[in-house]
């Protein structure tokens, strides 16, 4: 079983992270006060924290980093194509 996989209480289920090291995002316009919008590479992903798996977050354009919850993240195929 892979370090980031939580099992459901023992029925089986595999709780995953959605997102992988490297990969690349945009947090949710408004979603995290903190950081700018723009494009972001994940750089470490982070266990739980009231029930939803967090991220460690880097700017592309500069060297900004932040903490978001899956939630707040999207994919953006637009930007990086």
């Amino acid at each position: 079983m892979a370090k980031d996989c939580l099992c459901n209480g023992g029925s089986g289920v595999m709780l995953t992270h959605k997102f992988k090291i490297g990969q690349h995002l945009s947090p949710v316009r408004g979603a995290v006060e903190d950081l700018l919008d723009g494009a972001y590479v994940i750089i470490k992903r982070l266990p739980k924290r009231n029930g939803e798996f967090e991220y460690q977050i880097r700017s592309v354009n500069d060297l900004h980093e932040g903490i978001v919850r899956e939630d707040q993240l999207r994919t953006s195929p637009k930007l990086f194509a």
